[in-house]
């Protein structure tokens, strides 16, 4: 996919210059409002990649595993001929302060949806829910077995 002029300026926090620090910092301060009781990040090459939480549900902690998609951002940031001439260091930082201020923006509505009853939090990270055990996400591992337990299983 590549961006034309007009879907460049429509491209969410493309130009974010807040650091991945502190977006984090955000999005950890948003889980924690909604009861989360475990936080971690992990990384690729220093640079983190994603965050797990745990929340509560009946009685049973369950974990979510949210990526920013930074590699994805990059390929796309880098059609935008401003972002090509500043070099592939800026690219890259640009494309993990845009990945993760999605990312943060997404959370923000979603804790917005659950502290105002809208939805519960099970049922808006539904898909992120995390096996440790086998290193995938609920939506993973529906999409690797061509969602068969949805719907008619055929």
């Amino acid at each position: 996919m590549s961006l034309d002029k007009e879907t460049v300026f429509k491209v969410k926090n493309f130009t974010s210059s807040m650091p991945v620090i502190n977006i984090i910092a955000r999005i950890e301060e948003l889980l924690s409002k909604i009861g989360s009781t475990h936080i971690e990040k992990f990384y690729e090459n220093g640079v983190p990649i994603g965050i797990v939480f745990s929340i509560n549900h009946m009685g049973k902690p369950l974990s979510f595993k949210i990526p920013a998609n930074i590699k994805t951002a990059g390929r796309l940031l880098k059609e935008i001929p401003l972002y090509r001439k500043k070099g592939q260091a800026f690219l890259d930082a640009q494309s993990a302060r845009t990945a993760w201020k999605l990312v943060y923006n997404w959370i923000e509505i979603q804790v917005n949806m659950i502290k105002l009853e809208q939805a519960e939090a099970l049922q808006v990270f539904m898909p992120y829910i995390y096996d440790k055990a086998l290193d995938k996400t609920l939506y993973q591992h529906l999409s690797e077995t061509n969602f068969k337990m949805i719907g008619s299983g055929k």
